[in-house]
């Protein structure tokens, strides 16, 4: 099986009494894909995770993760020819507000959103984390999959950064027990 993933985990904290992230349909993770595999430019198809599957089915809704599925083009000349290709972008559910609405469009943009209905504050002493999981795959989004790798990504503990006890190693990222 084809299949490339990166795990992302962020912390943000502030040094402020209090840091407003103000209301906006835009997350703090997306992604844009190639204008072939875009519904619009190209032959792509959305699917969320609750089996809706167009911009206007999806915009706005929750969902655990969104794909998005087409063809690009391989080769040159005689030897071109168009494979499918994919890339999902999945929420754990330790994030804030899981599952969040999302910001999807038909032109080859997706991503949750962090403030999509109200601000969020966050206060000083207080950390917000949010990890997601972006999926890249041969062929078209496969649900049955998708949801096996969701389901595994939900049950992952989170990195640590800590001091290392390896030689010339400052601090190793490892998984919280």
């Amino acid at each position: 099986r084809g299949e490339t993933l990166l795990e992302l985990q962020s912390d943000f904290r502030t040094p402020l009494p209090s840091l407003t992230l103000e209301q906006t349909n835009f997350g703090l993770v997306a992604v844009r894909v190639a204008k072939s595999i875009s519904g619009y430019f190209g032959t792509g198809k959305l699917t969320d995770s609750e089996e809706r599957s167009t911009e206007a089915q999806i915009f706005g809704q929750r969902a655990r993760w969104v794909d998005y599925s087409g063809q690009v083009s391989v080769g040159r000349g005689p030897n071109r020819q168009l494979i499918p290709q994919g890339v999902a972008l999945m929420e754990h559910p330790s994030n804030q507000d899981f599952p969040k609405k999302w910001h999807v469009r038909e032109d080859g943009w997706m991503g949750p959103s962090l403030c999509r209905d109200l601000p969020v504050v966050l206060e000083q002493n207080q950390t917000l984390r949010e990890r997601s999981l972006i999926v890249a795959h041969d062929a078209q989004g496969d649900h049955n999959r998708l949801a096996i790798l969701a389901q595994n990504f939900a049950e992952s503990a989170p990195f640590v950064l800590e001091k290392s006890t390896l030689p010339h190693t400052s601090h190793q990222v490892v998984r919280a027990d």
